[in-house]
């Protein structure tokens, strides 16, 4: 055993890892959580709280997850479009007409369906590909519907213009009432989960060693609040401002998932 345990301290001491003996520390993880970068709270029980104090502690570690959600107070939809006909390559550029002007059939149908025409934006750098945002506050699936169906309507109509895509975000006005939420609704689970597993265990659960708290993660639909999951990326591709696709069955709200650990002592039998 003492072979073992120098062997262990070795291995820290080299790699700036805590060794904890076998049989002596308890880990419960989620695969999931591996995948982010924790940021450690300094909100430590113990002001003694050293590497060495951990490591000559008997302790167990669990972790809790939260969601919270809440109805959208705003959704962006962007609706991608495309040509029918591709431009002719000879033509005289200065007489193209101005982007407002060719996306009129877009932009008078969302104006006729009730938004303000400050609530709509148009990304025309490429005449080929221009894409119109529109703004909704207090957004229902419902007024999302009949707004798409709107624009599919006009642009039926139209010889030059066609819808490619169409994507969705929403977002809240106070992201930081969500995000506790959250993150008490993880610490909840977090507690759950150790009284559990002292039972389980036949130990007495102690006190709080270690509070750890993982980056809030945002659904891919999530706007400003958290980070976003499931939203490939790579690091050799140019980034996308394309907003993600429009979910017709997914709910007008925002959500935000929230991951904490925390390790506690295990006390000796009374």
């Amino acid at each position: 055993m003492r072979t073992i345990a120098k062997r262990q301290r070795k291995f820290a001491a080299t790699w700036g890892f805590l060794a904890v003996p076998v049989g002596i520390a308890i880990a419960v993880t989620p695969f999931w959580a591996s995948l982010s970068r924790a940021q450690t709270l300094n909100a430590q029980v113990s002001p003694e709280l050293t590497p060495q104090f951990l490591f000559n502690q008997r302790a167990m570690t669990v972790i809790g997850q939260g969601l919270a959600a809440a109805p959208a107070d705003t959704a962006r939809l962007e609706f991608s479009l495309g040509l029918r006909l591709p431009p002719e390559l000879n033509r005289d550029v200065e007489s193209d007409p101005s982007p407002e002007e060719f996306l009129q059939p877009v932009i008078s149908a969302l104006t006729e369906s009730g938004v303000s025409r400050n609530q709509i934006q148009i990304q025309a750098v490429q005449i080929e590909n221009p894409r119109v945002q529109v703004t909704v506050t207090r957004p229902t699936r419902e007024s999302l519907q009949a707004l798409i169906e709107r624009v599919n309507q006009s642009l039926r109509q139209s010889e030059a213009l066609f819808l490619q895509s169409i994507g969705a975000e929403y977002g809240v006005n106070n992201c930081q009432f969500l995000e506790r939420q959250a993150r008490r609704a993880a610490l909840n689970d977090a507690q759950t989960r150790a009284r559990n597993l002292a039972a389980d265990l036949g130990v007495n659960q102690g006190e709080v060693l270690l509070v750890t708290e993982y980056p809030l993660a945002g659904s891919p639909a999530s706007g400003a609040c958290g980070s976003k999951i499931g939203v490939p990326t790579s690091p050799f591709g140019p980034a996308s401002d394309n907003l993600p696709p429009y979910n017709p069955a997914a709910p007008t709200e925002v959500q935000l998932r929230s991951q904490v650990s925390i390790t506690y002592t295990i006390e000796e039998e009374s």
